[in-house]
């Protein structure tokens, strides 16, 4: 049985959480105090506009961007809804809402780059046991409870105790617990909605009516479960709140929680920054030697496979096959760790034993049901690539650490010095040819400098106005220390 932990840190205005198994990073989340969460509140929105055209439509939250609402998320059933245009939607976005209308939803995934939050009418309200939804009436079982035996036998004890109207999922942590282990997070989230709904009736949209809690409390209401061996904190006060909340809803789960009392920070001790490091690069190493390549755009994901060092002890098709195995297995950490969403197309180094393909691919899939973000690996394709999709909820590791480099625009290269070089010299000539009297500075890298002395020669009469400098001389300024892919030009 595989050993899991959480590691807390908490500091500069930020909580981190990093989630190990048998001592491997798997994932990752972090959240800035005093920034604005958006996945998992519930909102009073006035719709702004209706696009049948896109079965959506676009609602004022209160937010910078106006919220996404597809027709789909909005009441309609699915068997109504038009896929793959093998039949016309009975339904269409402007029976469902109507410009100016006030509607109540709650945002399920985070804004992104130029696309504002997700939402949907669909409200859920997460406890540790059972999940309410109260404006439906079904009773759910995580996908992650295996055995049809013991999913029977908790969708009956759901059953015994739903509120009357309402619905129930049943989560992972609930496996093995009766009705009676329900019942106060059921009484909890049922006195929780009816506030909402008394919230909404007397608050003017947009408003925010409930917002979900800090990522601590949601790390001990979701991750925290039976098979988690250690919680780590750095403080005693940290970690007196998550026994606080322990006591109510898993007294058995507070002897695991410690505080750690090492000499060095405690991500530190456990090479938590090398290792978010790793996961912000594209190469990805193997134990066997081998190693993935990642590159992402902003919905589409391409995971290469490569030998590298790794040349096996016995056929080409065993050494192929055991490398793609590893990949599998590394694959599905990275995809969790970095947040990865969408559609992510996978290239195994190709395999001539359909048994072999089979194998792997199912390797896969049981990797991802770790995950429990909703994953769907369809298989391979005709080209030899799996295809696969993964939802997305929260916004990218990259995105949360990163920004796009201001030299290259996020392309992640830049042009040659030599062509920088041309760049300056083509421009300055432009600039002495429209009449400049002033002098022209050209601020640059030291390699591009060279460059432009080199390819300058000879060409003062370009780079000076004529009188100032003796023939030959131009005026140069050392201003940056970085290379830049575009020059700046100073009169």
């Amino acid at each position: 049985m595989s050993k899991k932990e959480i590691l807390i840190g908490r500091e500069f205005g930020l909580t981190r959480v990093a989630v190990l198994e048998d001592g491997e990073l798997c994932e990752f989340y972090l959240e800035r105090e005093g920034a604005r969460k958006l996945a998992g509140n519930i909102y009073k929105g006035r719709v702004q506009n209706v696009l049948p055209g896109m079965q959506a439509a676009f609602v004022d939250i209160g937010t910078d961007k106006n919220a996404f609402l597809y027709v789909g998320d909005a009441g309609v059933d699915e068997r109504d809804l038009t896929f793959g245009g093998k039949k016309e939607s009975v339904v269409s976005i402007r029976q469902v809402v109507k410009s100016g209308q006030d509607i109540v939803v709650q945002a399920v995934k985070e804004p992104d780059g130029s696309k504002g939050a997700r939402i949907t009418t669909h409200i859920t309200l997460p406890g540790r046991y059972v999940v309410l939804v109260p404006q439906a009436n079904y009773v759910g079982v995580s996908r992650r409870i295996d055995g049809e035996a013991e999913r029977q036998r908790l969708r009956d004890e759901a059953e015994r105790v739903k509120p009357k109207g309402m619905g129930l999922i049943v989560r992972t942590a609930a496996e093995g617990l009766s009705a009676a282990d329900f019942e106060a997070d059921i009484a909890y989230l049922t006195a929780l909605w009816r506030e909402i709904e008394q919230r909404a009736r007397v608050r003017r949209a947009p408003v925010c009516v409930h917002e979900d809690e800090n990522l601590l409390a949601r790390t001990v209401r979701d991750l925290f479960t039976a098979d988690v061996d250690r919680f780590v904190l750095e403080d005693e006060m940290s970690a007196e709140q998550v026994r606080g909340v322990l006591r109510r809803i898993s007294p058995e789960l507070c002897g695991r929680v410690e505080v750690y009392g090492g000499g060095i920070p405690l991500f530190e001790a456990y090479r938590i920054e090398s290792r978010l490091d790793k996961a912000l690069q594209h190469k990805v190493w193997l134990k066997n030697g081998g190693y993935l390549y990642v590159d992402q755009t902003e919905a589409l994901t391409v995971i290469d496979v490569n030998t590298g060092k790794f040349v096996g002890s016995h056929d080409l098709q065993d050494t192929v096959f055991r490398l793609n195995c590893e990949a599998a297995a590394e694959i599905a950490r990275q995809v969790r760790l970095r947040d990865l969403g969408g559609i992510i197309i996978i290239d195994f180094i190709d395999m001539e034993s359909v048994e072999h393909q089979q194998k792997v691919v199912e390797a896969l899939r049981e990797a991802f049901k770790k995950d429990r973000n909703k994953t769907n690996v369809v298989g391979l394709t005709g080209l030899g690539l799996v295809e696969m999709t993964r939802k997305k909820m929260r916004t990218r590791l990259s995105d949360n650490m990163e920004r796009p480099c201001p030299c290259c625009g996020g392309t992640g290269r830049i042009l040659r010095e030599e062509h920088t070089a041309r760049r300056a010299i083509r421009q300055a000539r432009m600039m002495r040819g429209s009449g400049t009297r002033e002098g022209i500075v050209i601020s640059a890298s030291p390699a591009v400098l060279e460059q432009v002395r080199q390819l300058g020669k000879g060409l003062g009469a370009y780079l000076a106005p004529d009188g100032r400098k003796r023939a030959g001389d131009y005026h140069v300024s050392v201003e940056m220390a970085e290379a830049l892919q575009g020059l700046e030009y100073l009169d």
